[in-house]
Protein backbone atom coordinates (compact mmCIF):
# COMPACT_ATOMS: atom_id res chain seq x y z
CA UNK A 1 0.00 0.00 0.00
CA UNK A 2 1.10 3.34 -0.69
CA UNK A 3 0.31 6.63 1.23
CA UNK A 4 0.39 10.03 0.58
CA UNK A 5 2.28 12.25 3.56
CA UNK A 6 0.81 15.20 4.74
CA UNK A 7 2.03 18.42 6.28
CA UNK A 8 1.24 16.56 9.59
CA UNK A 9 3.29 14.02 8.96
CA UNK A 10 0.14 11.34 8.78
CA UNK A 11 -0.04 8.67 6.09
CA UNK A 12 -3.24 7.86 4.55
CA UNK A 13 -3.70 4.57 3.52
CA UNK A 14 -6.65 3.19 0.88
CA UNK A 15 -9.12 0.91 2.41
CA UNK A 16 -8.02 -2.74 1.27
CA UNK A 17 -9.85 -5.56 0.11
CA UNK A 18 -9.77 -9.10 1.92
CA UNK A 19 -6.64 -10.60 2.30
CA UNK A 20 -5.83 -13.54 0.11
CA UNK A 21 -7.42 -16.56 0.85
CA UNK A 22 -4.17 -18.52 1.25
CA UNK A 23 -3.08 -16.23 3.11
CA UNK A 24 -6.37 -16.21 6.09
CA UNK A 25 -5.12 -19.86 6.03
CA UNK A 26 -2.01 -19.74 6.69
CA UNK A 27 -2.58 -17.53 10.10
CA UNK A 28 -5.33 -19.41 10.61
CA UNK A 29 -2.88 -22.46 10.88
CA UNK A 30 -0.15 -20.87 12.46
CA UNK A 31 -2.50 -19.69 14.98
CA UNK A 32 -3.89 -23.35 15.38
CA UNK A 33 -0.41 -24.74 15.29
CA UNK A 34 0.78 -22.78 18.59
CA UNK A 35 -1.31 -25.05 20.68
CA UNK A 36 -3.11 -21.41 22.62
CA UNK A 37 -6.72 -21.42 23.54
CA UNK A 38 -9.54 -19.87 21.47
CA UNK A 39 -9.63 -16.79 23.80
CA UNK A 40 -6.38 -16.10 24.19
CA UNK A 41 -5.77 -16.02 19.94
CA UNK A 42 -8.58 -13.73 19.31
CA UNK A 43 -7.36 -11.73 21.91
CA UNK A 44 -3.84 -11.72 20.15
CA UNK A 45 -5.98 -11.08 16.91
CA UNK A 46 -8.05 -7.94 18.41
CA UNK A 47 -4.88 -6.09 19.96
CA UNK A 48 -3.02 -6.27 16.39
CA UNK A 49 -5.91 -4.98 14.92
CA UNK A 50 -6.78 -2.20 16.77
CA UNK A 51 -2.27 -1.60 16.63
CA UNK A 52 -3.24 -1.48 12.66
CA UNK A 53 -6.67 0.50 12.66
CA UNK A 54 -4.84 3.15 15.27
CA UNK A 55 -1.21 3.15 13.96
CA UNK A 56 -2.41 3.52 10.44
CA UNK A 57 -5.91 4.35 10.07
CA UNK A 58 -6.61 0.99 8.32
CA UNK A 59 -9.96 -0.16 9.85
CA UNK A 60 -10.35 -2.69 6.67
CA UNK A 61 -7.44 -4.93 7.30
CA UNK A 62 -7.97 -4.68 11.07
CA UNK A 63 -11.36 -6.02 10.77
CA UNK A 64 -10.53 -8.90 8.72
CA UNK A 65 -7.80 -10.15 11.10
CA UNK A 66 -10.99 -10.31 13.44
CA UNK A 67 -12.57 -12.40 11.07
CA UNK A 68 -9.42 -14.70 11.00
CA UNK A 69 -9.99 -15.68 14.80
CA UNK A 70 -10.10 -19.01 15.21
CA UNK A 71 -13.54 -20.63 16.20
CA UNK A 72 -13.69 -23.50 18.41
CA UNK A 73 -13.24 -27.09 16.36
CA UNK A 74 -16.19 -29.06 15.56
CA UNK A 75 -17.66 -31.17 12.91
CA UNK A 76 -21.02 -28.82 11.83
CA UNK A 77 -19.60 -27.86 8.63
CA UNK A 78 -19.14 -31.37 7.37
CA UNK A 79 -22.21 -32.62 9.59
CA UNK A 80 -24.66 -29.78 7.45
CA UNK A 81 -23.22 -31.48 4.47
CA UNK A 82 -23.98 -34.72 5.50
CA UNK A 83 -27.59 -34.01 6.65
CA UNK A 84 -28.88 -32.25 3.31
CA UNK A 85 -30.70 -34.03 1.00
CA UNK A 86 -28.54 -36.27 -1.99
CA UNK A 87 -29.17 -33.96 -4.37
CA UNK A 88 -28.30 -30.74 -2.19
CA UNK A 89 -25.23 -32.24 -1.39
CA UNK A 90 -24.17 -32.65 -4.88
CA UNK A 91 -25.52 -29.03 -5.57
CA UNK A 92 -23.14 -28.14 -2.88
CA UNK A 93 -19.95 -30.15 -4.20
CA UNK A 94 -20.04 -28.97 -8.12
CA UNK A 95 -19.10 -25.88 -7.84
CA UNK A 96 -15.63 -26.88 -5.82
CA UNK A 97 -15.06 -29.27 -8.77
CA UNK A 98 -15.76 -26.24 -11.83
CA UNK A 99 -12.34 -25.19 -13.76
CA UNK A 100 -14.32 -21.70 -14.44
CA UNK A 101 -15.34 -21.06 -10.83
CA UNK A 102 -11.54 -21.40 -10.28
CA UNK A 103 -11.28 -18.01 -11.44
CA UNK A 104 -13.47 -15.92 -9.14
CA UNK A 105 -10.69 -17.39 -6.03
CA UNK A 106 -7.86 -15.84 -5.09
CA UNK A 107 -4.22 -17.28 -5.62
CA UNK A 108 -0.71 -15.32 -3.79
CA UNK A 109 1.05 -18.02 -7.21
CA UNK A 110 -1.50 -17.83 -10.07
CA UNK A 111 -2.92 -14.87 -11.73
CA UNK A 112 -5.65 -14.34 -13.31
CA UNK A 113 -4.28 -13.86 -16.67
CA UNK A 114 -2.60 -16.93 -16.38
CA UNK A 115 -5.47 -18.55 -15.46
CA UNK A 116 -7.71 -17.07 -18.16
CA UNK A 117 -5.13 -17.55 -21.05
CA UNK A 118 -4.71 -21.68 -19.76
CA UNK A 119 -8.77 -21.49 -20.31
CA UNK A 120 -8.50 -20.12 -23.72
CA UNK A 121 -5.92 -22.41 -24.74
CA UNK A 122 -7.78 -25.43 -23.46
CA UNK A 123 -10.78 -24.08 -25.88
CA UNK A 124 -8.03 -23.50 -28.70
CA UNK A 125 -6.39 -27.37 -28.24
CA UNK A 126 -9.97 -28.56 -28.18
CA UNK A 127 -10.89 -27.16 -31.50
CA UNK A 128 -7.43 -27.82 -33.20
CA UNK A 129 -7.52 -31.37 -32.12
CA UNK A 130 -11.43 -31.71 -33.69
CA UNK A 131 -10.23 -29.92 -36.77
CA UNK A 132 -7.20 -32.53 -36.97
CA UNK A 133 -9.60 -35.10 -36.86
CA UNK A 134 -12.39 -34.29 -39.12
CA UNK A 135 -9.20 -33.48 -41.45
CA UNK A 136 -7.80 -37.01 -41.58
CA UNK A 137 -11.13 -38.20 -42.13
CA UNK A 138 -13.32 -36.16 -44.11
CA UNK A 139 -13.18 -35.95 -47.96
CA UNK A 140 -11.76 -32.74 -49.35
CA UNK A 141 -14.49 -29.94 -50.78
CA UNK A 142 -13.98 -30.95 -54.35
CA UNK A 143 -14.47 -34.87 -54.10
CA UNK A 144 -17.49 -36.85 -55.03
CA UNK A 145 -19.78 -37.25 -52.39
CA UNK A 146 -20.68 -40.45 -53.06
CA UNK A 147 -17.36 -41.53 -51.88
CA UNK A 148 -17.95 -41.85 -48.35
CA UNK A 149 -20.92 -43.64 -46.73
CA UNK A 150 -23.29 -42.20 -45.00
CA UNK A 151 -23.20 -42.27 -41.25
CA UNK A 152 -26.69 -42.66 -39.08
CA UNK A 153 -27.41 -39.99 -36.54
CA UNK A 154 -26.14 -42.42 -34.14
CA UNK A 155 -22.90 -43.09 -35.05
CA UNK A 156 -22.62 -39.05 -35.74
CA UNK A 157 -23.27 -38.76 -32.24
CA UNK A 158 -20.49 -41.07 -30.73
CA UNK A 159 -17.86 -39.94 -33.11
CA UNK A 160 -18.43 -36.70 -32.20
CA UNK A 161 -18.70 -37.07 -28.52
CA UNK A 162 -15.41 -39.30 -28.32
CA UNK A 163 -13.45 -36.62 -30.72
CA UNK A 164 -14.93 -34.24 -28.15
CA UNK A 165 -13.84 -36.06 -25.01
CA UNK A 166 -10.30 -36.95 -26.55
CA UNK A 167 -9.86 -33.09 -27.52
CA UNK A 168 -10.51 -32.18 -24.14
CA UNK A 169 -7.96 -34.48 -22.08
CA UNK A 170 -5.24 -33.41 -24.64
CA UNK A 171 -5.92 -30.15 -23.86
CA UNK A 172 -5.86 -30.71 -20.30
CA UNK A 173 -2.25 -32.57 -20.80
CA UNK A 174 -1.35 -29.75 -22.09
CA UNK A 175 -2.60 -26.97 -19.78
CA UNK A 176 -1.51 -29.12 -16.88
CA UNK A 177 2.04 -29.19 -18.75
CA UNK A 178 2.14 -25.48 -19.36
CA UNK A 179 0.97 -24.45 -16.11
CA UNK A 180 4.14 -26.20 -14.35
CA UNK A 181 6.09 -23.87 -16.56
CA UNK A 182 5.43 -20.89 -15.03
CA UNK A 183 4.28 -22.48 -11.33
CA UNK A 184 6.25 -20.49 -8.76
CA UNK A 185 5.74 -22.65 -5.98
CA UNK A 186 7.02 -21.25 -2.33
CA UNK A 187 10.58 -22.13 -1.28
CA UNK A 188 11.65 -22.82 2.47
CA UNK A 189 15.62 -22.20 2.81
CA UNK A 190 17.72 -19.57 4.40
CA UNK A 191 17.57 -16.85 1.79
CA UNK A 192 20.53 -14.61 1.15
CA UNK A 193 20.40 -11.37 -1.03
CA UNK A 194 21.95 -13.42 -3.98
CA UNK A 195 20.10 -16.63 -3.85
CA UNK A 196 17.19 -14.05 -4.03
CA UNK A 197 18.06 -12.05 -7.41
CA UNK A 198 18.56 -15.80 -8.75
CA UNK A 199 15.49 -16.98 -7.28
CA UNK A 200 13.34 -13.68 -9.42
CA UNK A 201 15.29 -14.12 -12.39
CA UNK A 202 14.53 -17.66 -12.97
CA UNK A 203 11.16 -17.18 -12.45
CA UNK A 204 11.30 -14.54 -14.78
CA UNK A 205 12.28 -16.48 -17.09
CA UNK A 206 10.09 -18.94 -16.57
CA UNK A 207 7.38 -16.29 -17.16
CA UNK A 208 8.74 -15.16 -20.35
CA UNK A 209 8.61 -18.92 -21.47
CA UNK A 210 5.24 -19.63 -20.31
CA UNK A 211 3.78 -16.40 -22.64
CA UNK A 212 5.67 -16.69 -25.64
CA UNK A 213 5.05 -20.64 -25.60
CA UNK A 214 1.45 -19.93 -25.09
CA UNK A 215 1.07 -16.84 -28.05
CA UNK A 216 2.78 -19.25 -30.07
CA UNK A 217 1.16 -22.45 -29.50
CA UNK A 218 -2.34 -20.29 -29.54
CA UNK A 219 -1.78 -18.61 -32.86
CA UNK A 220 -0.84 -22.19 -34.68
CA UNK A 221 -4.51 -23.53 -33.11
CA UNK A 222 -6.25 -21.13 -34.02
CA UNK A 223 -4.59 -20.63 -37.75
CA UNK A 224 -5.33 -24.27 -38.22
CA UNK A 225 -8.94 -24.62 -37.31
CA UNK A 226 -9.36 -21.30 -39.26
CA UNK A 227 -7.96 -23.08 -42.81
CA UNK A 228 -9.40 -26.09 -41.87
CA UNK A 229 -12.92 -24.28 -42.12
CA UNK A 230 -11.97 -22.65 -44.83
CA UNK A 231 -11.26 -25.94 -46.82
CA UNK A 232 -13.88 -28.43 -45.99
CA UNK A 233 -17.69 -29.25 -46.39
CA UNK A 234 -20.52 -27.74 -44.10
CA UNK A 235 -21.29 -31.23 -42.85
CA UNK A 236 -17.53 -31.91 -41.57
CA UNK A 237 -17.85 -28.06 -39.96
CA UNK A 238 -20.77 -29.04 -38.29
CA UNK A 239 -19.53 -32.26 -37.02
CA UNK A 240 -16.49 -30.56 -36.11
CA UNK A 241 -18.92 -27.54 -34.22
CA UNK A 242 -20.42 -30.49 -32.21
CA UNK A 243 -17.37 -32.32 -30.85
CA UNK A 244 -15.58 -29.17 -30.14
CA UNK A 245 -19.19 -28.31 -27.93
CA UNK A 246 -18.75 -32.34 -26.66
CA UNK A 247 -15.35 -30.97 -25.40
CA UNK A 248 -16.37 -27.66 -24.19
CA UNK A 249 -19.62 -29.44 -22.27
CA UNK A 250 -17.50 -31.73 -20.40
CA UNK A 251 -15.20 -29.20 -19.17
CA UNK A 252 -18.35 -27.49 -17.34
CA UNK A 253 -20.88 -29.97 -16.66
CA UNK A 254 -19.94 -33.52 -17.29
CA UNK A 255 -16.84 -33.58 -15.19
CA UNK A 256 -17.70 -31.40 -12.25
CA UNK A 257 -21.15 -33.16 -11.98
CA UNK A 258 -18.86 -36.84 -11.91
CA UNK A 259 -16.77 -35.93 -9.39
CA UNK A 260 -19.89 -34.10 -7.49
CA UNK A 261 -22.21 -37.00 -7.79
CA UNK A 262 -18.91 -39.34 -6.91
CA UNK A 263 -17.95 -37.29 -3.79
CA UNK A 264 -21.48 -37.39 -2.71
CA UNK A 265 -22.40 -41.13 -3.05
CA UNK A 266 -18.94 -41.27 -0.95
CA UNK A 267 -20.59 -39.02 1.71
CA UNK A 268 -23.77 -41.29 1.65
CA UNK A 269 -21.77 -44.69 2.01
CA UNK A 270 -20.30 -42.71 5.07
CA UNK A 271 -23.45 -42.22 6.70
CA UNK A 272 -23.54 -45.89 7.24
CA UNK A 273 -21.29 -46.04 9.30
CA UNK A 274 -21.96 -45.75 13.17
CA UNK A 275 -19.09 -44.21 14.22
CA UNK A 276 -18.97 -41.77 11.58
CA UNK A 277 -22.53 -40.47 12.42
CA UNK A 278 -21.34 -40.18 15.86
CA UNK A 279 -18.36 -38.23 15.31
CA UNK A 280 -19.97 -35.57 13.21
CA UNK A 281 -23.14 -35.45 15.10
CA UNK A 282 -25.54 -36.62 12.28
Amino acid sequence: MRGKLHKRGTATFKRPGPLPHALSLGLRDSLLDNGESDEKQHGELSAVSTFITTRFKVSGLGCHLLQLAPKPLSHKPLAGLLVEPRYRRVALLFPAFHPWIALLRLSLLTSYKVRVSLIFLKLCTAASTSALFFTSSSPGPDSDPNCKKPQTLVAQLVQNTVVGVVSALLGDMIVFALFLVQNRSPIEKDWTEQSKRWQLRVWKCRAVAFWLIWLVYSLVCLVYTMLFLANVRLVDAHGWLMSTGMSLLQDLVILPLFLALALGLMASVALLSKGIRRRTGC
